[in-house]
């Protein structure tokens, strides 16, 4: 009994510690309030940002940088910005971190903070696997043979993880075009068979 015990035990510390190796990781972002600034940290186990942006409340870019693989951490002194509801955009390869940022005379604050991120595609045994982490997105899946014509289509609006199976196996051998969409990426992979 005891042996069972210890088995499920580590069983379940295993299932827990796979699990917590796939939620990508905290923000990018450090703010320091009272002082209006903001240290991204571009590069982490899980994220790459290659871009950082600021608009102001009518949508206008008031700083754009981008960022490249070897900056550790930058910098951003927003105290020269007007008060006012700006948002915050750090976007890399995989991902899009929209954040509401608050500028007052005294402080920045940070009201509001969503994730989206890139789904994956993979083909496994004549099988097209896609998953992704939604947030009340979109999500198109559409395969295409050689000839450009749609051989399988899919569309629903989802939060929270998906994954889905697509069985190809009664397709005929060949190439087949597979594009994934959501709100804020497109992935394609060409499959063959």
């Amino acid at each position: 009994m005891k042996n069972l015990m210890s088995i499920t035990v580590c069983i379940l510390v295993s299932i827990l510690q796979l699990t917590a190796s796939n939620i990508p990781s905290a923000s990018p972002l450090n703010v320091f309030q009272n002082e209006k600034v903001i240290i991204l940290n571009p590069s982490s186990e899980y994220i790459q940002a290659d871009n950082f942006s600021i608009k102001n409340a009518f949508g206008e870019v008031v700083f754009n940088q981008e960022l490249n693989k070897y900056n550790n951490a930058v910098k951003f002194n927003l105290a020269k910005l007007p008060s006012g509801i700006y948002s915050i955009t750090v976007s890399g390869e995989n991902f899009v971190e929209m954040h509401e940022a608050t500028i007052t005379e005294e402080t920045l604050n940070l009201n509001y903070t969503q994730a989206y991120y890139r789904p994956s595609v993979k083909e496994l045994d004549e099988k097209v696997i896609v998953e992704a982490d939604l947030v009340d997105e979109e999500i198109t899946i559409s395969i295409y043979d050689e000839a450009g014509n749609l051989v399988y289509d899919f569309s629903d609006q989802k939060f929270g993880k998906f994954k889905r199976a697509f069985n190809l196996e009664q397709l005929k051998t060949g190439q087949y075009n597979v594009i994934v969409s959501t709100d804020y990426f497109v992935e394609t992979s060409i499959i063959t068979l």
